[in-house]
Order: C-alpha cells, then structure tokens, then sequence
C-alpha cells in the first residue's frame, strides 16, 4: 500500500470511527454489508471473479462468527476491500506521468488508433487541442487553483465526458483532477487506460450496502483534504433525454462542504474549496441514439422498445473521434464562476461575495456559540442551496449549438402540425409526415436565433459563433453537414426543397437542448410556417 493509500486508509478509520463510535453499530455495519453483498453476488454473472469475491465474504462471515463479537479485524478488512476497489491501481507518479503525455494520448486516441498515423505530418483531423472550444471564467479558476482545491461539477453527456473534460482542463492550464466513474466503464479497455492512469476511481453502483456509500464519501473528503482536485458529475448518470438536469445528487456534492470544515477544525481554514460549475455541448453525442431510446423506454414504459447502447461498440467510439475533430465540429467547454461551498461567488483572489459585493468569512458557516461545530442537518440545509447555485449557473453555461437549433426547430414544427399528438405517436408518423419545405424551416431559424441572441446578451444562455452571427441558411448547412456525417441512421435528410426527420428520436435528443431545460422557454413556431406539413388526417392509420 502506498504512502497515499495508507494516509487515506487513516483518514478513513478515523471518520468512521468518529461518525460509528460505538461496537454496536459496527456490528451493524458489518451484518448489513454481508446481506447486500451476497444479494448482489448471488444475482451478479458467474465468473472466477464472482467466484473470489463470494469466498472472500464467505471467509470473512466465518470469522465474524468464530470471533466472539469482535469486530475490529472484520471491518478492518471490510475497509481494506472497499478502499482497494475504488482506489484500483491508482499511483501519484503514474498519474503525473500521464497527464504530462495527456495531449499525445488523446491525438492517439483521436487517430484512429494507429502508431502509424501519430506520426504523418499531414492529417485529416485537426489537432485536438483545437477542437475542443473553452469559454467563461478559466482565468479566475487558474488563479483559484494555486490557492485551493478545485471540485469541477459538469453537466453529464456521454461517457466519453471525463477524457474530454480532463483534456480540457489540462489544456486550460489547470492541475490533474481526479474522477468518479461507473465501474462498467472499465470494461473498455480503451477508457480503462486513460480512467486508470488519469486519476479515476471506481464507483460500483450495484453496491448498496450502507459502509461502501460511507467510504466512497469519506473517500472524496480525504483526497481533497490532501489538496487533490476532483470532478464529479452532480446530476449523477447520463442525462438520457438530451437535455440538462432538473435536479442534483447531493451525496458526493456535500463532501466538499465536509472537507472544509474538517480543514478548520484542524486549524487550516486557509486550505479552501471552490466549486467550478461547467457544461459541455457537443454538436455530435456518441450514444445519442441510444440514450433518447433509454429515456423514451424509461417514459413511455411499453409504449417504446429498448435497444442497446452504442458506447460498448468499439467501431463507434473510433468512428465518434474520427468525425467529432475533423473540420466544424467541436466540443464546447463553458467554465462557469467558482462558488463556495455555500454557494457564494468567489473572486479571483479566492475571497467568498455577498449579493451586495461584500466579503463574508466563510468560517461564520460553522459557528454556533462562538465555536466551531459539527452539525449534519446544518450541512445537508447548506449542501442543499449549494446544489441550487450549481445548477443556475449550469443553465447560464448552457451553449446552444446549430445542431440543438435546427433539430428542435423542426421538431417543433412537426408538433405543432399534429397537436393533440404524444411524442410516440410522432415518432409513428410516416417520413411524408416529418417533412418540412426548407424555405420555412429557414424561417423559423431565423426567429429563434433571434432569441437565443436576446438570451444571450442577457446572460441567460451561451450560443455558438454561428448562431450569434450568420444567418439562418449557414446554420442549417453546418447542422445538417454534421449530423449527416456520425449517425447511422441520418437524423436529418434533405428531400427535394424539403427537410424531412428521417430519425425523428434522434432529432428530439439533440432538440431538447432546447426543449427540456428548466425555465427556458423558445418561441413557438408561426402556423403560417406549417402549410408545408402534411396533416396526419391523409395518414388514419398513424392515429390507430
């Protein structure tokens, strides 16, 4: 065990130990964790390590049981597993190691795989570094970063996020962060090697047992108590539908209040905490397909049938890079303003703002009767507004590509020419149906852009260059050289003078960057714009 794995090991014992105090619920502990896991053994495919981990447990419970009541070697043993599956093979000098090559891995990465083509001096793809556009407030999370310990919480996409969001970061001029990651993630040999070396550690959600979701937060306080970055996603998976999330998992969000006031309790409240907000936009999603089938399967129950996801397909994550970095399509990385753990703005020189622009001493937080107290209630109520600021400030960052405008203004379209229709019943109508005449798709374009600009200039939203200034017929040629260049199924196609919703789920996942973000609401379409529209009547059989 290494230096770092034994001082979190200790940092670990001890807030069990002072969260646990008594043998009692140890005991608890152990017998609860015995039950889930043979619950998830018991149901889990059988393989040697399935096998292992069942003798493991088997072994364990024995001693348990021949061990008169004594608990401390048996939870020891617990913590020890535990801690050893999240942290994996982790190593501080492999870690820094890595992200000194980050920017050769990803240019691999983004090449088709091949050593040959790492080193032609002519390529099709862009360099990566110039493909992934980085906006807000990186100057002040730079500063902020040599001062105190960052917690980035993005938005969740794909699960491609964390490579792009770690390449982003380090091109940034920011220190290494590391990472929460769905253990089924490591099952892509691809991503396990950057996940591994790049400071990732697994989280195993068929874990239910009370301990494991004790750890993997005690774990988070220890390492940023040590100062280390981190990144988690607040809004926990995947968003499935395409648009932003409505609300926030506040388990691991709240360790970062915990962290701090553990750092004033031990007399360092100059060690502080910022939380950095961001969102990525894609103009193209990896599992786009997938995801919006999950999320329609998961809405309409048997009204909808599920297929697999195409993140697990090797091909499709290097067909995704091939054409994510080629020319016009890129990723947009929007850092927003760092908060404190109490959801207050932070300035560059790492001091926490009041509304009225006052400095606050952040220590007041914990103070009851002049003294510094633990207070969990209190914790969860600040954890809670903290979750708040976070996503207002995620709706701010939201960038608005062409190719959520275009797809949610001919979904828009096609809706209202079929009021009174369900978004399955729209997926069941014939091509003939999801057709629109260009010229006035052009010109819904052109209303909405208009808005997102008035959006944008009141600091509602962010949008793409093109949106701010190119008119409505440049947008719909960039959305629609993109989104006919990835999927397998075209979302969109061009028929004749017409622009028809070939895969009309598809359309509605990158639409509702638009369509399913809280409080934000898009002109509707103009009926004059719908003659072009066949009405479902000519198709009876739709409405059956």
């Amino acid at each position: 065990m290494s230096t770092l794995h034994k001082d979190i090991f200790k940092s670990i014992l001890k807030q069990i130990h002072e969260k646990y105090p008594e043998d009692s619920m140890h005991r608890d502990l152990i017998q609860d964790t015995f039950y889930w896991e043979q619950q998830r053994l018991n149901n889990a495919k059988k393989s040697d390590a399935q096998k292992k981990e069942k003798q493991f447990y088997q072994d364990l419970q024995k001693q348990y049981l021949n061990g008169k009541g004594k608990t401390t070697p048996v939870f020891r043993a617990l913590l020890k597993r535990h801690l050893s599956e999240i942290q994996g093979d982790f190593s501080e000098a492999v870690f820094k190691f890595s992200n000194s090559i980050l920017t050769l891995g990803i240019d691999f990465l983004m090449r088709e795989f091949k050593f040959t083509t790492l080193f032609k001096s002519k390529s099709k793809h862009r360099p990566p570094i110039d493909s992934i556009k980085i906006r807000g407030e990186i100057d002040i999370v730079r500063k902020l970063s040599k001062t105190g310990t960052l917690i980035c919480t993005p938005n969740h996409v794909s699960n491609l996020d964390s490579i792009i969001l770690g390449f982003g970061l380090h091109i940034s001029g920011l220190p290494p962060f590391t990472y929460g990651a769905g253990l089924n993630l490591f099952g892509n040999p691809i991503l396990a090697f950057f996940m591994n070396n790049l400071g990732a550690y697994k989280v195993d959600r068929l874990k239910r047992h009370k301990l494991y979701k004790e750890i993997l937060k005690m774990y988070s306080i220890s390492i940023l108590q040590n100062g280390q970055n981190s990144l988690f996603y607040p809004g926990g998976t995947r968003l499935r539908s395409g648009g932003l999330e409505s609300e926030l998992k506040l388990g691991l969000m709240g360790t970062g209040i915990t962290a701090y006031f553990r750092n004033i309790q031990e007399g360092h409240p100059e060690r502080k905490i910022y939380y950095i907000p961001a969102v990525l936009s894609y103009h193209i999603v990896l599992e786009a397909g997938s995801l919006i089938r999950d999320h329609l399967h998961s809405e309409g129950k048997q009204r909808f049938v599920l297929a697999g996801d195409a993140f697990h397909k090797k091909a499709k994550i290097r067909h995704f890079f091939q054409n994510l970095f080629r020319l016009d399509s890129s990723v947009y990385l929007h850092i927003g303003h760092p908060l404190d753990p109490f959801g207050n703005r932070v300035n560059e020189l790492g001091e926490s703002i009041d509304n009225q622009g006052r400095v606050i001493d952040t220590r007041r937080y914990f103070l009851s009767d002049d003294k510094i107290v633990a207070d969990d209630n209190r914790d969860r109520v600040y954890t809670s507004m903290l979750g708040e600021k976070i996503l207002r400030e995620i709706y701010r960052c939201n960038t608005i590509l062409v190719t959520h405008l275009v797809a949610f203004a001919l979904h828009a379209m096609i809706r209202a020419a079929n009021p009174g229709l369900s978004v399955y019943r729209l997926l069941g109508l014939p091509r003939a149906n999801r057709q629109v005449a260009r010229s006035d798709l052009l010109r819904y374009i052109d209303i909405l852009a208009a808005d997102l600009r008035e959006k944008y200039r009141a600091g509602i939203l962010q949008v793409e260059d093109e949106i701010l200034n190119a008119p409505a017929d440049i947008i719909l040629n960039k959305a629609l050289k993109i989104l006919t260049r990835y999927h397998t199924i075209l979302p969109l196609k061009v028929v004749d003078q017409s622009i028809q919703a070939k895969n009309m789920s598809v359309v509605i996942y990158y639409g509702n960057r638009l369509d399913q973000v809280p409080g934000l609401t898009m002109p509707a379409p103009p009926a004059a714009l719908l003659s072009s529209i066949k009405p479902t009547y000519e198709n009876p059989e739709v409405l059956n």
